[in-house]
């Protein structure tokens, strides 16, 4: 009885202990321990039947009661064995399940490198235990275009890019430096002990260097660009959450600066994106209040001073500083997207213009909207102007959409895509700041163009510079040969207006025939 109470005693401390994975090694003494005393017992208790069986034989039912005893004590030892092993294999369950999740939490699924989370433990780490004059150094990395690389050859194909800039990364940064994943296409390197800025700069010309030389994946070969930015610390963040804000819009300002450089935070840069901010939440209440406008400027013939129709122009009628130009406010809606929101207030407004009109039984005129980059390629575009069209009844042989060279040129392919999904609809398409570009004749062959406007720098300086003017002449040229409607912006005075008739100009646009204003004056049928 007292083997089966040691028994008992031992798999109760086993029960309770395990509940507490830190005990484990203690637990696996207890149960070592209670198994020796059950041998022991049992051995006890072997040599106590044999010696009563020489010494007393007719003590067999006495043995009989100890052999019963001994079986239950084997059956109890067993039980606990099987009970034992349960309970560790649901711990190491419980210990890799655990380990996976930190895996998970801690750890960039793709590269395996450790993630945000990961990083902000140990920046915090740094700054509770930052010694005098101590600095490091937050880097953040933003690969240029690689949305497009993604969009264009897949995921799988980005996938493979990004292991390959990880390990291309490794192999510039010291061991101590810790590389973290921050997003799809960004890449945080963190610094500390710093002795010199100046040497540390080497660090980042290392790994743009190894970004020179061309990645080959499926068996294609191209080159990838990064924009870095670069915060000091604690000199221009004194927590965790603001090195790693300043890191970001010191990489913003690099791609700002044409990308494919680096730039470190300042406080001017610091102002500059926090004017953005407010910029961008007074944007969002004027949606919200519509206090944006569209006014519309005219474009005329020369020869007979009749309207063709007009450009729309939007305008911000803001509630303390009055009427805000595009220049002070579009740049900022154009890189948070509200831009998206702001066009569809004007397209809502130009197709309630043109529907006045049709109703008017005024047929001639057209309106021509200008659209940014991020407008043009927004993959709702289609479906937004099929819905007004039928929304309002209008045929898209009334309006025009006006895109800036540059933005075709970018992206030659998706942009005949979309042109020819507009041509479809019947919207016809202009080529704004036409000849600012070097590839203006290639545009005109690969896209579906009705009409190009001259960038009014040429006109500005046509009277000054024989140069401009041959130019403006061989532009119009060009368009004629191409049968494409020309428009000339930026007319001011009347002596431009004599030299246009003189390189057979008709169509014109600026201020000598009107600015853009609210209400359209009355026109003819």
């Amino acid at each position: 009885m007292i083997t089966k109470f040691f028994m008992k005693q031992g798999y109760g401390i086993l029960a309770s202990g395990i509940q507490n994975s830190d005990r484990l090694e203690s637990l696996e003494i207890v149960y070592i321990v209670v198994l020796l005393v059950a041998v022991a017992m049992v051995g006890h208790a072997f040599f106590k039947i044999k010696k009563s069986v020489k010494i007393q034989k007719g003590l067999e039912t006495k043995i009989a009661t100890l052999q019963e005893e001994i079986d239950n004590i084997n059956s109890e030892r067993d039980i606990l064995v099987g009970e034992y092993k349960s309970i560790l294999d649901k711990y190491d369950a419980t210990k890799k399940k655990k380990d996976k999740l930190h895996k998970l939490a801690y750890n960039d699924s793709l590269t395996d490198l450790p993630n945000r989370i990961a990083l902000q433990e140990v920046i915090d780490s740094a700054f509770a235990t930052v010694r005098k004059d101590e600095k490091f150094i937050l880097m953040h990395i933003d690969l240029d275009n690689f949305k497009i690389v993604n969009d264009t050859l897949g995921h799988t194909f980005g996938d493979e890019l990004i292991l390959d800039v990880s390990h291309r990364i490794k192999e510039a940064i010291d061991e101590n430096d810790t590389l973290a994943r921050y997003g799809s296409d960004e890449f945080l390197i963190f610094s500390q002990n710093i002795a010199d800025i100046g040497e540390y700069e080497e660090k980042v010309k290392k790994i743009k260097k190894v970004f020179s030389y061309p990645f080959v994946l499926s068996q294609k070969e191209f080159f990838i660009t990064m924009s870095i930015g670069l915060v000091v610390a604690p000199d221009e963040a004194k927590n965790t959450q603001a090195l790693m804000m300043n890191a970001d819009l010191a990489m913003f300002e690099a791609k700002s600066m044409g990308k494919n450089t680096y730039c470190y935070y300042s406080n001017e840069i610091g102002e500059k994106y926090s004017k953005k901010l407010e910029i961008q939440a007074e944007i969002t209440k004027a949606i919200e209040n519509e206090e944006f406008e569209v006014h519309y400027q005219p474009i005329v013939n020369i020869n007979d001073n009749d309207t063709l129709g007009y450009e729309a122009f939007v305008r911000w009628n803001h509630p303390e500083k009055g009427l805000l130009y595009p220049q002070e406010f579009l740049e900022v809606a154009n890189e948070t997207g509200q831009i998206i929101e702001i066009g569809k207030f004007v397209f809502e407004d130009v197709f309630k213009q043109l529907k006045r009109w049709k109703e008017s039984k005024i047929t001639k005129p057209l309106v021509s909207v200008n659209l940014s980059k991020r407008q043009f390629f927004d993959n709702d575009l289609i479906v937004l102007l099929e819905y007004m069209m039928e929304t309002y009844g209008i045929s898209g042989d009334m309006l025009e959409i006006e895109i800036k060279e540059k933005t075709v040129t970018e992206d030659i392919e998706k942009s005949s895509e979309i042109a020819s999904k507009l041509n479809e609809l019947g919207i016809k398409l202009v080529i704004d700041n036409f000849g600012a570009n070097c590839s203006t004749i290639g545009v005109l062959k690969v896209l579906p163009i009705s009409k190009i406007k001259i960038d009014r720098s040429y006109l500005e300086s046509a009277m000054f510079e024989e140069c401009d003017r041959v130019t403006i002449a061989s532009l119009i040229s060009i368009a004629e040969s191409h049968r494409i409607a020309c428009v000339v912006e930026g007319v001011e005075y009347g002596e431009q207006i004599d030299f246009l008739k003189t390189v057979n100009c008709e169509n014109v646009q600026g201020y000598l025939f009107g600015k853009p204003e609210l209400k359209i004056k009355k026109i003819s049928a």
